[in-house]
């Protein structure tokens, strides 16, 4: 799906447009398998959905689909070290469910 949407982007938006939703839809569910139920939390995995999406290129679909298999390897550790550090902020689990494992990873 991301190299049809990369591929295809200049030549035909429908295509592009359909590739994107189908792949904003299936990233969101492999780097957030346990969906926020708040407003702001669904808000804020869109948005990093759409980030990683957006940004994505022919050159980079590899290393993705790479950081997402360690992400989903590493998604228990991350939410706990999240969440220490969200204690120590004094800041609730919540904000800790809205941030993938993938941009944890990603910034490690």
């Amino acid at each position: 799906v991301l190299s049809i949407m990369t591929s295809s982007s200049t030549t035909t938006p429908e295509v592009y447009g359909a590739a994107r939703e189908l792949a904003l839809s299936l990233l969101e569910q492999e780097i957030f398998p346990h969906s926020d139920n708040n407003a702001e939390g669904i808000s804020s995995q869109k948005y990093e959905t759409c980030l990683w999406v957006d940004a994505i290129s022919e050159n980079t679909i590899e290393d993705l689909m790479t950081m997402t298999a360690e992400a989903r390897q590493q998604s228990v550790q991350h939410k706990m070290q999240i969440f220490q550090a969200l204690s120590k902020a004094k800041l609730g689990y919540d904000s800790a469910c809205s941030v993938s494992s993938l941009l944890s990873l990603s910034i490690s």
